[in-house]
């Protein structure tokens, strides 16, 4: 099985709908499978405005 480490980058990126549509199945085939997310990443995220 894959798993992934995701960055706080590629997470805002996505939820702000401003991936490359040619990187977009690639992201969301990282977000299908089994993913992680460090402790660093989640406290980015909390702190992202658009949250």
């Amino acid at each position: 099985m894959k798993q992934y480490l995701l960055d706080t980058n590629i997470l805002i990126y996505y939820l702000a709908d401003e991936i490359p549509l040619l990187q977009l199945p690639e992201i969301e085939e990282m977000l299908n499978y089994s993913f992680r997310i460090s402790i660093i990443t989640r406290i980015e995220l909390l702190g992202w405005k658009n949250m």
